[in-house]
């Protein structure tokens, strides 16, 4: 018997492999030159994966940070002339009390949200002000006990 497999799937597979030799290089290359880290978090206004950063100076007052937070990572990027900045933040506080803080606080600050789905363990919502965009994504990595939140903005 004979099996015929369709070429999408073939690419497919092909592009799956390739991606993650690049990756997996890319990340080798990393961690063997240790000193290119820091160089390329300096150049591109951001740190990589795994290493502690500094909230961007230019990040909005009025969508608050918690003090109980570890910034894992902060990048910067210009699209569709926006500027646009994304954090990755990290708590043992537990989900709900993470959503509690943020739905709160950023109705204070007039920001108007829609809850537009629910990832595992986790929720996901977007708010509006002003013309400006904010993508609250805040979910619980059970492997680490750990609550993550994701939050992209516009400038």
């Amino acid at each position: 018997m004979t099996f015929k497999i369709a070429n999408s799937v073939k690419i497919g597979a092909f592009l799956t492999l390739l991606s993650t030799f690049f990756i997996g290089t890319g990340l080798w290359i990393f961690k063997e030159e240790g000193n290119l880290l820091p160089q390329f978090a300096q150049e591109h206004k951001g740190t990589i994966f795994g290493t502690q950063s500094d909230l961007p100076s230019n990040w909005p007052e009025d969508i608050p940070i918690p003090n109980y937070y570890q910034l894992i990572q902060a990048t910067e990027n210009q699209s569709q002339n926006q500027q646009r900045i994304h954090l990755i933040l990290e708590t043992e506080k537990p989900v709900e009390e993470v959503l509690n803080f943020y739905n709160k606080e950023l109705e204070k600050n007039r920001w108007k949200g829609v809850k537009t789905f629910q990832p595992s363990g986790g929720e996901a919502w977007i708010y509006q002000k002003g013309g400006r965009d904010l993508e609250l994504i805040v979910v619980r990595d059970l492997k680490e006990d750990k609550t993550l939140t994701f939050l992209k903005t516009t400038l």
